[in-house]
Parts: C-alpha cells; sequence; structure tokens
C-alpha cells in the first residue's frame, strides 16, 4: 500500500505510479491511497487492478487550520481501510503532519505491518533553522518512531539529512536513485515533434521549466531573468509546464512586467515528453530539491538545462553536462540563458553529455532496489 497526498503531475507521483504498476504485474495485490479527492489527474496511469481510495478531503484541506477538519473526518476512514485490506507493506510519501496521520493510523489499526517512508527533499525543516522547522522535524521523528519505520532517501543530500536526525529512531535507512522510464522519454521523438504542433513557429526559442509554481520552485528569479531576455530576443518563449497556488501571482507579474505574451502558462501537461521533444532549453530555479525525476527526464531528452546550484544538483550537473547558476540571482541565469540561445552547437553538446550522464537513473533500477529492500526488510 502506497500512501500519498495525490497524485498529480510531479515526479514523487510519478515515481509512486512505476513503482506501484510494476509490484501488481509481478502478482502482488497493491493499493494506493490519495489523502485529497482531488487533485490526482495521474491516476489514469494506475494498472486497472489497482486498488485506490481517495480519503475524503481536497487537497486544499490538507494544511492549515482545515486539517483539524481532515484528520477527524479522515483517521476513521483511513483506519478502517487499514483493518479491512491488512496490508503486509504500508510505503508512505508524506511531510511533517501528514506522516503523523499514517502513522497513527497504522499503530491505532494494530495491523501486523511494516512501514516504509521516502523522504523526498532535502530542503524544508530537514536543513533550515527556526521553531516553525523544529516543530515540523519533531513531528516527523515522531511519527517514524510509532512505527519505526524504514527510510528511503533518493539523493546523497537527503540520505546524510536523514542519518543526522532519524538515525537512532528509525528501522533502517537506505538510499535508493530516482529514476525515469527511458522509453517514453525517448530522445528520437525530437525528431517527430514540431514546434507548430504546440502552436510555435519553428524558429522560436522554446525554454522550459516543468514543475509546480510554489514558493520552493522560485519562478520568481526566472521570471525576472525572462524580463530581460524578452526584450533582447523576442522570438524566444518560456513555457511554463505545471500548476500550483502562485500561478496567478506569477501571472499578474508577468502583465505587470509586460512579459506575458512570451510566457505560456500550459498548466498541467499530460505529455511531457511531447513538450520536451520541442525545448530548446531546460531551466530549474527551485530553492531546494532532494532528487527531482523533471531534471532526469530532461537529460534523457538531450535537452541543455540551466540550475540553480544546489546539492541536488551539483551532484549530477558536472563536466559540461549542464549549467550552474547561484539561487535567486535573476542576472547570471539570462546570461546562461542567452548563451545558449545564441549557439546551437552549444545547446547540442551540453545536451548529448547530459545524455550520457543520465543512463544510470532508470526507472527499472529504482524499482529493482525498493523490491531488494521489501524483500529484505520482510524476511527479518
Amino acid at each position: 500500500m502506497h500512501v500519498a497526498d495525490m497524485l498529480g503531475f510531479g515526479g514523487r507521483e510519478s515515481i509512486i505510479i512505476d513503482l506501484a504498476n510494476d509490484l501488481q504485474k509481478q502478482g502482488n495485490d497493491v493499493q494506493i491511497v490519495t489523502l485529497s479527492n482531488n487533485a490526482n489527474e495521474q491516476t489514469f496511469r494506475l494498472q486497472k487492478d489497482i486498488k485506490l481510495l481517495q480519503l475524503p478531503s481536497a487537497y486544499a484541506g490538507l494544511g492549515g487550520v482545515k486539517a483539524i477538519v481532515f484528520w477527524i473526518r479522515c483517521l476513521p476512514v483511513f483506519i478502517g481501510w487499514l483493518k479491512k485490506e491488512k496490508p503486509d507493506i504500508v510505503h508512505t510519501h508524506l511531510f511533517f503532519h501528514r506522516l503523523l496521520f499514517a502513522a497513527m493510523a497504522i499503530r491505532i489499526s494494530k495491523v501486523k505491518t511494516r512501514h516504509f517512508h521516502t523522504i523526498h527533499t532535502s530542503g524544508l525543516f530537514y536543513a533550515e533553522k527556526g521553531i516553525g522547522n523544529a516543530i515540523r522535524l519533531r513531528t516527523e521523528q515522531l511519527a517514524v518512531s510509532l512505527t519505526k519505520a524504514f527510510l528511503i532517501t533518493i539523493s546523497d543530500e537527503v540520505y546524510k539529512n536523514t542519518l543526522k536526525h532519524f538515525s537512532k529512531i528509525a528501522a533502517g535507512i537506505k538510499l535508493i536513485f530516482n529514476g525515469v522510464d527511458n522509453a517514453k522519454f525517448d530522445y528520437h521523438l525530437r525528431s517527430n515533434i514540431t514546434k507548430a504542433s504546440f502552436g510555435f513557429m519553428e524558429n522560436e526559442i522554446i525554454v522550459t521549466y516543468v514543475a509546480r509554481i510554489t514558493e520552493g520552485k522560485d519562478h520568481l528569479t526566472l521570471l525576472r531573468a525572462w524580463k530581460n531576455i524578452s526584450m533582447q530576443v523576442p522570438f524566444a518563449k518560456l513555457c511554463l509546464a505545471g500548476d500550483g497556488e502562485l500561478k496567478e501571482q506569477m501571472q499578474l507579474f508577468c502583465r505587470e512586467q509586460k512579459i506575458d505574451n512570451n510566457v505560456i502558462f500550459l498548466g498541467v501537461v499530460k505529455d511531457i515528453p511531447k513538450l520536451l521533444a520541442i525545448t530548446d532549453i531546460g531551466v530549474f530555479t527551485s530553492l531546494f530539491e532532494g532528487f527531482p525525476v523533471a531534471i532526469l527526464e530532461q537529460l534523457f531528452m538531450k535537452v541543455p538545462v540551466i540550475v540553480t546550484n544546489i546539492p541536488a544538483f551539483t551532484d549530477l550537473i558536472k563536466n559540461g553536462n549542464g549549467f550552474l547558476f547561484e539561487k535567486g540571482d535573476p542576472e547570471s541565469l539570462t546570461d546562461l540563458i542567452l548563451n545558449l540561445i545564441n549557439d546551437k552547437h552549444l545547446r547540442e553538446t551540453v545536451g548529448e553529455a547530459g545524455y550520457a550522464t543520465v543512463q544510470k537513473f532508470s526507472i527499472a533500477e529504482t524499482i529493482k532496489k525498493h523490491e531488494e529492500v521489501y524483500a529484505l526488510v520482510q524476511a527479518n
């Protein structure tokens, strides 16, 4: 049983679905529980025999004061589901009080199950100080201790932070890198998909950022850089794939800065490979990440990338396979984007180098490592 906030179009959700589908194909009885009954756009990708429980709460109800209602309404439902299904494994992909919610449900249900939990980020309260972050961290530590969870981490940085904060209370800690379906993200699509199919001219340069429009993704730095770029290169278009609570704020910024004609808010894009097939440059302005699937997807598609110099990226982007810039610095980002726009040969060279780097990050390897951990922990 996998437990997630939602099954929207994000890297974390893609990993959950790929893992669930593969386990189901192998004859396992796989179930997925989402804490929300909306924002589950990727459910169409699930194998038809996978059981899905959507708890009776909107995604917006999982945070803030509304979370009280979520707990009261949904905790009995989840406990009842656990008692009915009696899963051998519960694998959570949650943060803060939502992880505590799942851990308490497991504990109260008294079902004999092994709890696995994946930590998907190196940011938030794992790396930052302050009373609020300390409370969040303590909450997750309590959740892990309630069930003696086995923790899975997705990058070297996440692994180090997890050892620091959870090594004394977890049943174990394992590093398993995220992976991508390289049959789906096939760079040969670049020869078959035209920019016209997305409404662009073939001579336009397409710069793409695939991410939820939230504070940690720092779209504002990119838009500030784009104000300079659009004045110098009017045939360049910035595509933002994803939704989020800051979308309207970013759209307002574009109108105020008069760059709304050159910035396209695509919303949720179901067929990301086709979008990447017409993308000339990929950009990631995240302030923190775990090990984002989105960058792997672009590298598999031979898209040259420009990313923030945070550990999640610096472990991967080196030796000419992409470019790094200081997070929150629109000036240096502007220079790097312009450099790639003006040099097609450089775009091709960097794209090839990125493709060579990413070969070891396949979804098949990610799934294999998860199955090995499940089997090992269950055997003990």
